[in-house]
């Protein structure tokens, strides 16, 4: 709901003042009429070339947020998961939200299913947690390579004499 609200809220601006909120728009081109329109403008300009390559850093960051993004994502989907497992637990003295967590869950003194399924679901969590932190490493070396290929320059004089 707050998202719709910043959104809303910036195209009120953005008609408001167009130059300040859009300073990337070529000039004499118009805003379109549409309550979201200028999406579709963003859109189109990111499959642009771009002027110039994103630094290091920013590529770095760019792809840390995607795994973090990829982790939460992942986290989300074993959560809807394991929230039906625990808001089917059998706990009797559990009242509030903590009906929707792991307290929940009566053992009575033995192994439960439903507590094996948290245990796996943690697990899972663990392995798409390293899957995903391989992959990141990777793409960090390819992105490292790929810059220092790009700006090394080969000059005699600045080899160092050994």
């Amino acid at each position: 709901l707050s998202l719709l609200a910043a959104l809303l809220a910036f195209h009120q601006l953005l008609r408001w003042r167009p130059r300040f909120f859009a300073p990337k728009l070529p000039p004499g081109e118009s805003l379109p009429r549409l309550p979201f329109g200028w999406m579709w403008q963003v859109w189109k300009q990111r499959r642009q070339p771009a002027y110039r390559p994103p630094s290091l850093d920013a590529k770095v960051m760019i792809h840390f947020l995607e795994f973090g993004f990829r982790l939460c994502a992942g986290g989300s989907l074993l959560s809807l998961v394991l929230i039906f497992n625990y808001a089917h637990g059998t706990a009797d003295d559990v009242k509030g939200f903590n009906k929707y967590s792991l307290s929940n869950i009566n053992t009575g003194g033995k192994s439960s299913p439903h507590l094996w399924q948290a245990v796996i679901c943690a697990y899972l969590m663990m392995a798409v947690f390293a899957k995903l932190l391989l992959a990141q490493w990777r793409a960090f070396v390819k992105i490292r390579h790929e810059h220092f290929a790009r700006t090394a320059t080969f000059k005699p004089e600045n080899r160092s004499a050994a």
